[in-house]
């Protein structure tokens, strides 16, 4: 059976449910402080806002992830201490 051209649209709408949301190549993880100024609009936020999209831009070009880069801060503030036993 051959499929028309909307059949086509619907299967390739999910051909990129897996990766990441991006805006502008950015991970769209690094856009929650545009929430917080959206709520509370003030200079702070703004300057807050900027500035750690910056920094998450910078992350990325370095080739991390906002998740991965939390996880390698956690390691250097920690070492490679390991908790044991029940926690």
């Amino acid at each position: 059976m051959f499929l028309s051209d909307e059949d086509l649209d619907i299967e390739n709408a999910w051909r990129f449910s897996s990766q990441d949301p991006k805006l502008w190549k950015l991970d769209g993880s690094a856009f929650w402080p545009l929430l917080i100024l959206f709520f509370h609009f003030s200079v702070l936020t703004l300057i807050l806002a900027v500035v750690s999209i910056g920094l998450f831009a910078w992350l990325q070009r370095k080739g991390y992830t906002p998740a991965v880069a939390w996880r390698r801060l956690v390691r250097f503030i920690f070492g490679n201490t390991r908790l044991r036993g029940p926690v």
